[in-house]
């Protein structure tokens, strides 16, 4: 039996979250001796992190609805500035992902969202942790945080995600599935 922890963020979307329901939901079906731990990585840290993110979320795309793609246009620049309070989010995350990990023991850890992977990544790396991570984009479009996220594989939603994603560099297993939302 396999023990697979699926992490998810729902504030910032809740196709996060859609997504690794219906991982968890063909994972039960097609691999009904593995145990799967759907969580919720903002919300584990603590309930009202979430509240801000999720608020922060829904009053910019209701205010300034150009923002995202601003984000999205200069995140390579953006992440350079705001690296220290990037730094400061992962070692507020690192010691209750470190928690998780002690509680569910997963074989393989699965984020629909790039933090959580990073975070794990993170943890992986200054432990010697050999779980494998595996990184399942939920959109249509890349920036360099989903690269830089440390997952072992990735999984993505179609043939230009993937190409898109090895000519920024990437040299890990690139997997096309499309983007989990449920079985037919």
């Amino acid at each position: 039996m396999k023990k697979v922890l699926l992490v998810y963020t729902a504030a910032l979307g809740y196709g996060h979250k859609r997504s690794a329901q219906a991982i968890e939901t063909a994972l039960n079906i097609y691999y009904p001796n593995h145990k799967t731990h759907l969580v919720n990585a903002l919300s584990t840290v603590h309930p009202s992190i979430e509240k801000f993110f999720g608020n922060f979320r829904r009053y910019t795309l209701k205010f300034f609805p150009g923002l995202w793609g601003f984000i999205y246009k200069n995140e390579e620049k953006l992440l350079k500035i705001f690296s220290l309070v990037e730094k400061f989010s992962e070692n507020i995350f690192i010691k209750k992902f470190q928690d998780m990990l002690l509680e569910y023991k997963p074989d393989v850890i699965v984020a629909t969202q790039a933090f959580p992977s990073k975070v794990f990544s993170i943890i992986k790396k200054k432990n010697d942790i050999k779980i494998p991570i595996i990184y399942v984009t939920t959109d249509f479009d890349i920036h360099s945080y989903h690269i830089n996220c440390g997952a072992d594989i990735f999984i993505v939603p179609n043939a230009e995600i993937k190409n898109a994603m090895i000519k920024k560099g990437l040299k890990n297993p690139i997997k096309i599935i499309g983007i989990p939302i449920g079985l037919e």
